[in-house]
């Protein structure tokens, strides 16, 4: 499911840089998703920055594990390397914007990019 503003103003980033972090994100919803479910992309404008969130109907995060999601080395998955959100979190903060993500056990996850505009 995606949802838009219809006009979105450009953002200046280094594509490959972020496509690297959606990819990563998008799959992580994905994985959480082991029942099935929506996963749900918007995008929006708000306070100078282009928000994106990414929303899984996953199992979702306990509040422990979530407080070290961005360590490197960091997994909850078998052969998991631990490095995509790690990753992911530096590659945002180095275009001045913020990851963040949001959980809630037996409900899902949302991630939410902010990039300035």
């Amino acid at each position: 499911h995606k949802e838009w503003e219809k006009a979105l103003p450009l953002v200046w980033v280094d594509g490959a840089q972020i496509k690297q972090v959606f990819l990563n994100l998008l799959l992580n919803a994905l994985q959480a998703m082991t029942k099935g479910g929506a996963l749900t992309v918007r995008l929006h404008v708000s306070g100078g920055s282009l928000l994106t969130s990414i929303t899984d109907e996953g199992e979702g995060i306990s509040s422990d594990v979530r407080a070290n999601l961005f360590e490197p080395f960091f997994s909850t998955k078998a052969g998991g390397t631990g490095l995509g959100l790690s990753i992911s979190q530096r590659i945002i903060e180095g275009h001045n914007g913020r990851l963040r993500l949001f959980s809630q056990p037996n409900v899902g996850t949302t991630a939410v990019v902010r990039l300035p505009l």
